[in-house]
């Protein structure tokens, strides 16, 4: 408590009842959030409004839209307390099913934290969206705003700090050098396995992948906008019983080395089953590469999965090649 004095003679008694009158209003009285009638005041909230489609960053090179190199929020404020926000080119998976954001708002720091939803399918590439919040119960002042998305990396959080005083909008930008947002480069290729799944009967080997990737065949998919590259493994073979799938991703030069493990290596029970893995390469320039898979239980007379993809400009592209050996083909 604050206790203000006047200048001049002041009258003590006087004062020391002042004071503690004062402590007696604002310890004996209940709750201190309760407004003069006696109600709780209303506490800000916020809610996702909708979302964009998937906006098409590299349909054609040359023509690029430059406002897709920044990732934005608009804001607008009515000083009766409401706020909209919109996350302009927020970064989410390609298929992100029901676009979903965690709201929190502590103090006067708003942080959204956005995700695809429980239903995604999950497609092999990210785009950009423009997604719609509103808030009520926003009192005037300074606020802190936070974005938080799956696809910025290491790169820093979209932020500002705002003034909420009087109706108006204003637009906070950040620029990207990471795809979606940007085809530029951000260092040298990285790449690493993303997901995988399995083991299927060698009777069922076709992939919802791929419709040519038949039983008897291990096929790789590949897809690249010019700068990462997707490649899926379609039925890939490693032990019915292993704990974990792994794969090392070496780039030298202009050949990309996939080398498939598992761990423990030889597996846990005696069989083996057919797996599709799906890896990603970043910061992938455009040229011409031999791509070529290390398999752990490639036997035989089997031909290793290797191919030349030219990937001078953004494509997409499959290769198979037949297999004799079980769980391919024979027993």
């Amino acid at each position: 408590m604050k206790v203000r004095l006047t200048r001049g003679r002041a009258d003590f008694p006087a004062l020391i009842f002042a004071i503690f009158f004062s402590l007696l209003l604002t310890s004996g009285c209940g709750d201190e959030r309760l407004t003069e009638s006696g109600e709780d005041p209303a506490q800000p909230y916020g809610s996702l409004l909708s979302a964009g489609g998937c906006k098409d960053f590299i349909a054609d090179r040359a023509v690029v839209d430059p406002s897709l190199y920044f990732d934005c929020f608009e804001y607008s404020y009515d000083p009766a307390g409401e706020l909209l926000l919109t996350h302009i080119n927020a970064g989410l998976n390609c298929c992100p099913g029901t676009i979903q954001a965690d709201i929190s708002i502590e103090g006067r720091t708003i942080t959204i934290s956005e995700r695809e939803g429980p239903d995604a399918p999950w497609c092999h590439c990210l785009c950009l969206y423009d997604i719609e919040y509103r808030f009520t119960d926003i009192s005037p002042g300074r606020w802190t705003i936070v974005f938080k998305g799956p696809c910025t990396g290491d790169e820093e959080d979209l932020q500002g700090e705002v003034i909420l005083d009087t109706a108006g909008n204003d637009l906070i930008c950040l620029e990207r050098f990471i795809y979606p947002w940007n085809t530029g480069y951000s260092g040298s290729p990285t790449g690493e396995l993303i997901s995988y799944d399995g083991c299927k009967d060698k009777d069922v080997g076709v992939s919802s992948l791929s419709t040519a990737a038949i039983p008897g065949e291990t096929c790789a998919l590949y897809d690249y906008d010019g700068n990462t590259l997707f490649i899926d493994h379609i039925n890939a073979v490693f032990n019915c019983c292993q704990d974990k799938i792994e794969a090392d991703i070496s780039i030298e030069g202009n050949i990309i080395t996939i080398t498939e493990s598992e761990d423990p290596p030889g597996g846990l029970c005696d069989c083996i089953c057919l797996f599709d893995l799906t890896c990603l390469i970043r910061d992938l320039p455009p040229g011409i590469y031999t791509i070529r898979f290390v398999e752990p239980y490639l036997a035989g007379d089997d031909p290793a999965l290797e191919f030349t993809a030219d990937l001078s400009y953004p494509c997409s592209g499959e290769e198979c090649v037949s297999r004799n050996h079980y769980p391919w083909g024979g027993e």
